[in-house]
């Protein structure tokens, strides 16, 4: 399970810039979901997983552990993600692979997510599943 990809940091005097996921990087050439994540302190969110969507999360304020873990096979993920380290790192959630993502902070934690295809409310394609977290 290739998970965690550290990425590249672009820096000038103004900052730096970050590819998260690139157009070649993904299967189809449809356009999914972008999305926000707002998680309350100490929460938990997440906690399932998805048939056929794929997911690309990365932590854009604050601090989060992600535990996945592919529900077939049962092995298990983890990696602690803070907005404030040196190194950007984008999390990779395919198909059947369980996900649930805490806020580690007394502060608000803000994840940045694209998934594979938009959310459908007749048909989620999102199946509970009980992680540690």
């Amino acid at each position: 399970m290739r998970n965690f990809l550290e990425l590249e940091k672009m820096k000038d005097h103004r900052g730096f810039l970050v590819q998260y996921l690139t157009n070649s990087e993904l299967d189809s050439k449809k356009f999914g979901t972008l999305y926000m994540v707002h998680i309350a302190p100490k929460m938990v969110r997440a906690c399932h997983f998805h048939k056929r969507k794929w997911e690309w999360l990365w932590v854009a304020h604050g601090k989060c552990e992600f535990v996945l873990q592919d529900v077939k096979t049962k092995e298990e993920a983890k990696i602690i993600s803070d907005s404030s380290f040196n190194k950007v790192v984008r999390i990779t959630i395919a198909p059947f692979v369980a996900h649930g993502i805490k806020n580690l902070l007394d502060d608000v934690s803000i994840v940045i997510g694209y998934a594979s295809e938009e959310y459908d409310f007749k048909d989620p394609d999102t199946y509970p599943y009980k992680l540690r977290l």
